[in-house]
């Protein structure tokens, strides 16, 4: 009814043209960062629109340049500690439409280990030694009692209290958000204990070791700080890329109360220690109300703390025994009265430091086991040949075919082999028998 249509050379009306992409995308902030000892924080922002960041000003980068529509949760790029207020990013859509800026809302970087030895600031202003010089440390006076509960700026807030919400506990225009004037922070609620402590500070002592006795030990020096009920329980383990351990493990009610420094010395590196970069595997918190911290590799480099050292060992072993004979004695069992046992007969073969430790495991279809474990430094030398009696069945034990789950074995040097049923069919070894009951 009226109007003119113009069609194509084939009669079809052709498709409308697409409206152009002109709109921006909108961007708003959705978590800001705060104060926090995370050299590389994480920032939570909204865009209405896919597209690619650009930092337009400041020193905040991220390694992340793409967003989604949405929330985006990015991790900036490591900075130093300070204060930070003139972040800035943009994102452009795909269509080359730039939003405006979005400013990040001020943010503080804290290092309460400034020298970086382990022992937080606070505590070495208690002790009288210098926060900035990592060679003056309490390490070697710990056993003096302070009173980390005090006020030392005089601001209505405890020292433990400032260094838990990252704040100075010796400057008073430095605390925590008290909007009320309360002189309790506003998110602190005494009654309910649901944070698990924090780590404010960690060393290695030692730069490496030399592995000459087996004697040698490395010492890892701790702040730990908990918000309510008190430090109980930590933990460290350094291991090797073979994966060896040194470790120490540390718990009581009375290790400290809301603060706790300490020197722990590690377990023994042996005799046979890998030679090598030894690594921190985590470093476990835990308070008396039962709430877990686990600071691991990546989280402590991010907090800037020292995370390995160099061993070095002439007498170095690496490797893990082999195995290179095994058999199941009995092809068959019949289950008369829940006593009956079968026997592995097993060879070991170990390079270096020597064979200590051999398990089997034989498991029916369903689940059920019957086992055998034998440890000890004077099971053989390099070359351990043993016959080894498994448990007992039992009465009610799984007819069918039973097979090896695994036989581990371990040298004196804590070298790990494990073979599963797989492995044992491509050595050619017996991996199965037949249970009648």
């Amino acid at each position: 009814i009226g109007g003119t249509f113009i069609y194509g050379s084939d009669g079809v009306e052709p498709e409308p043209e697409p409206t152009p992409d002109v709109a921006a995308p909108v961007l708003s902030e959705v978590t800001g960062i705060g104060s926090t000892i995370d050299l590389s924080p994480s920032y939570e922002f909204n865009s209405t629109e896919s597209g690619q960041i650009t930092w337009m000003q400041g020193s905040c980068t991220s390694e992340v340049t793409s967003v989604a529509e949405g929330n985006n949760l990015i991790e900036l790029s490591a900075l130093t500690s300070g204060e930070y207020f003139n972040c800035e990013l943009t994102v452009t859509d795909n269509a080359g439409n730039q939003s405006g800026p979005l400013i990040l809302s001020s943010f503080t970087i804290i290092t309460p280990d400034s020298d970086y030895d382990g022992f937080a600031d606070f505590v070495e202003v208690e002790y009288g030694t210098d926060p900035l010089d990592a060679a003056s440390s309490p390490m070697a006076i710990l056993a003096n009692a302070v009173d980390f509960s005090d006020d030392n700026d005089s601001d209505g807030f405890s020292d433990e209290l400032e260094a838990w919400y990252y704040t100075d506990p010796n400057h008073a225009g430095s605390k925590p958000v008290d909007e009320n004037n309360d002189l309790i922070p506003d998110d602190f609620d005494s009654s309910n204990d649901s944070d698990a402590p924090i780590l404010l500070g960690f060393d290695i002592y030692e730069s490496g070791v030399n592995v000459q006795t087996g004697t040698e030990t490395v010492t890892f020096n701790l702040t730990i700080i908990d918000d309510i009920s008190g430090v109980k329980y930590v933990s460290v383990r350094l291991s090797s890329a073979e994966g060896q351990e040194v470790n120490v493990d540390m718990g009581s009610a009375s290790l400290g109360g809301l603060t706790h420094t300490v020197s722990m010395e590690s377990s023994e590196f042996g005799e046979f220690a890998s030679a090598g970069i030894w690594s921190i595997s985590y470093v476990a918190v835990r308070d008396i109300a039962g709430n877990y911290s686990y600071f691991y590799g990546s989280d402590l480099e991010e907090l800037g703390f020292e995370t390995s050292i160099n061993v070095v060992n002439a007498n170095s072993d690496t490797s893990a025994p082999e195995l290179s004979a095994f058999s199941i004695v009995e092809d068959e069992i019949n289950i008369l009265n829940g006593t009956e046992t079968v026997t592995f007969n097993l060879t070991i073969i170990d390079d270096i430091s020597g064979v200590k430790y051999v398990s089997v495991r034989l498991s029916s279809a369903e689940g059920q086991e019957v086992n055998v474990d034998m440890g000890s430094a004077s099971l053989g030398g390099l070359t351990h040949t043993v016959s080894m009696e498994s448990s007992e069945f039992g009465e009610f034990a799984s007819a069918g075919i039973w097979s090896i789950s695994y036989v581990a074995v371990r040298d004196i040097a804590g070298n790990y082999s494990y073979f599963y049923s797989s492995d044992l069919e491509e050595l050619g070894f017996e991996m199965s028998i037949n249970v009648n009951n």
